[in-house]
């Protein structure tokens, strides 16, 4: 409910552009946190998409002109989602099905598939979805 409100550029008239762009900034980091931390209490890794990646995916990387309408800073922010994105796949490769029976509980083979069905996105091969990526 907050996202479309803060975001609407209407809603901003009459601010500094800088307080502008700032919301703007804050609510994505917000809806990134959020998307991240539910996929954390399924059990599993999401990778959110930098603001001003919608797109992207639409840019043809063979035409000259259209690549010069891609703003650097867009290109800084898909760099540094990279590096991100990773960081946290090498937390989740690291991940051991073993962990439940070294924390001392007592693991039944439903925890073990539960532990190998969160591994994999839901549609084998797909690793972008509209609002981040998905990594299990």
């Amino acid at each position: 409910v907050i996202v479309p409100i803060l975001t609407n550029k209407k809603n901003h008239q009459g601010w500094p552009q800088v307080v502008s762009q700032d919301i703007v900034r804050h609510v994505h980091n917000l809806k990134s946190t959020v998307f991240t931390v539910v996929g954390q209490v399924d059990g599993k890794t999401l990778l959110p998409l930098p603001a001003g990646s919608e797109g992207i995916e639409d840019v043809d990387l063979e035409n000259e002109k259209s690549m010069e309408r891609i703003d650097k800073s867009l290109v800084y922010a898909m760099e540094s989602a990279i590096i991100d994105w990773s960081h946290k796949i090498q937390e989740a490769l690291k991940k051991e099905s073993s962990e439940p029976l070294l924390q001392g509980s007592d693991p039944n083979p439903k925890v073990e598939l539960g532990f190998w069905k969160n591994r994999y996105p839901e549609q084998p091969g797909q690793c972008m979805v509209p609002c981040g990526a998905h990594f299990g």
